[in-house]
């Protein structure tokens, strides 16, 4: 008979292809939210309420809180070992903050001096280029956020030794702190870290309860549609209004809701599972190429919204793959730009 333990490890395999598409999936959200951006201010510029900006607020509630959920179902497969803590904080000081150190000021110097940027650089400073480190700037904030959220578990394993009841508090903890505390703490991404830790709890949770059977019911998932999907109107619909953000009580419940959904869905593809694993460098260096998209286009004389995209979402995908491919070859550039050892020849 197989133990509860070795049990978890096989669901955990077959599970893996879905979890790669996901990556894959929020890899696609993540670039062309970057993408498009925000009227007038970031990104394409497209008018206030033109049909990419609106798909992309109402996904706004699925993007970054999928990366932190399928990060949660992750981590619970193995979680916290008492004895090696030290080297979990110190895999995640090198997966996460060398990366950091090395990628955010070089990707603030490219924005300011790019003449195109996709995201506007308002200081033009040493001093700002390395405020990215420690404070929230651009999409590097998720890196502190995520560091705060695997530290905040690490510590939580301390007092609480039963990983269930320790990710039930995490989603608690982290809920209250998201709703009723500032969404401006900028300070190493705080509210950041409140805003990802219930999505990452969440999907501990679920990784350690075992509930294929149940997300694989046809009616689970039709009714985790519906509601989805429902949540999407009222998102839609209510753009422009207050109480619909991040930081709302909705937000919440719709970025759970929009996670657990695409779980439930079972989903495996073959092109999302090959991007799904290079996610984290798809996200460390997708801006890069979306830059250099925008000043080639620019020059070109190339205006055409659907232009853009295409070749946005090409080159901001398939680039960091490239870079991620010649970054591995190396120690220390895979360490340094990668956050992880040289890929095994």
């Amino acid at each position: 008979m197989k133990t509860a333990t070795s049990q978890h490890a096989v669901i955990a395999k077959k599970g893996d292809l879905n979890l790669e598409t996901l990556r894959g999936l929020a890899c696609f959200l993540l670039v062309f939210g970057h993408l498009i951006g925000y009227p007038l201010t970031s990104g394409l510029r497209l008018d206030e309420g033109n049909v990419f900006h609106l798909f992309n607020v109402t996904l706004e509630h699925t993007r970054m809180p999928l990366f932190a959920f399928l990060g949660g179902i992750v981590f619970s497969f193995r979680g916290i070992v008492a004895g090696k803590r030290s080297a979990f904080l110190k895999g995640k000081v090198v997966r996460l903050l060398v990366p950091l150190i090395f990628v955010g000021p070089l990707f603030v110097y490219v924005q300011k001096n790019s003449g195109v940027a996709n995201i506007g650089v308002t200081g033009d400073s040493i001093d700002y280029y390395l405020s990215v480190l420690w404070m929230s700037r651009f999409h590097y904030w998720f890196l502190q956020a995520m560091f705060l959220v695997f530290s905040f578990h690490l510590l939580l394993s301390f007092l609480v030794k039963k990983p269930l009841i320790q990710y039930l508090l995490g989603m608690i903890f982290g809920s209250i702190c998201l709703i009723l505390l500032p969404s401006d703490i900028n300070i190493f991404s705080l509210s950041g870290f409140f805003f990802l830790l219930p999505f990452f709890s969440f999907g501990a949770l679920l990784g350690i309860l075992r509930i294929d059977d149940f997300k694989s019911d046809r009616a689970v998932k039709l009714v985790a549609i519906a509601i989805f999907l429902i949540f999407a109107y009222y998102k839609f619909e209510s753009y422009g209004s207050g109480g619909w953000g991040k930081d709302s009580l909705f937000g919440l419940i719709f970025g759970l809701i929009s996670c657990f959904m695409l779980y439930s869905l079972g989903i495996q593809n073959r092109i999302l599972i090959f991007i799904g694993n290079f996610s984290f460098s798809i996200y460390l260096y997708h801006v890069f190429f979306l830059a250099a998209v925008r000043v080639v286009l620019v020059k070109l004389g190339i205006t055409d919204v659907l232009v853009n995209i295409f070749f946005g979402m090409v080159m901001g995908i398939s680039g960091p793959i490239a870079v991620h491919v010649l970054l591995s070859k190396f120690n220390l550039t895979s360490i340094a730009f990668l956050g992880q050892k040289k890929a095994a020849s």
